[in-house]
């Protein structure tokens, strides 16, 4: 049986429509089901979530890229109901991109304007990606340094 991962989604204002939509890069979905899960995307407009996430009781956790923090309220409430979720079952939680700042915005951390991550490919180093890193995109105007971690978190 697979494991549910309940997986957050940037939201996209359509413009001529009059709309507000939930958007998953559909490559993510892929690779969690790949990797032997079952992708569950989550409706940002559902105001009960802690019913919603009850509901559906995930085994894990992924806040996907995309949004601002403060763009889209409704995401911003989901997601920090997902990780009061997570902690209170003690689930893991994958963060990327956006993600990775709402978990650190989540912990009492603070995020700063960088310069230059928009729409460009840059080198990052971790022990886990090689010697030599991995070449990324990168779609990023806020990030944060060692001192604007939040509490319990280590780069």
């Amino acid at each position: 049986m697979r494991r549910r991962v309940a997986v957050s989604q940037r939201c996209d204002a359509v413009t001529g429509r009059n709309e507000v939509r939930d958007a998953l890069d559909v490559r993510l979905s892929a690779l969690l089901w790949e990797l032997g899960f079952l992708p569950i995307p989550m409706a940002s407009a559902i105001s009960s979530h802690e019913a919603y996430i009850q509901t559906l009781m995930p085994d894990a956790v992924v806040l996907s890229g995309g949004n601002d923090i403060g763009q889209a309220p409704e995401r911003d409430q989901l997601e920090a109901a997902l990780l009061n979720h997570a902690i209170a079952h003690n689930l893991p939680v994958l963060g990327i991109c956006r993600g990775m700042q709402m978990i650190n915005h989540y912990q009492g951390g603070q995020l700063r304007a960088v310069a230059g991550h928009v729409a460009v490919r840059h080198q990052v180093s971790d022990p886990l990606l090689g010697p030599s890193g991995r070449e990324v995109n990168s779609y990023h105007d806020q990030g944060l340094l060692d001192a604007d971690l939040g509490n319990a978190l280590e780069a």
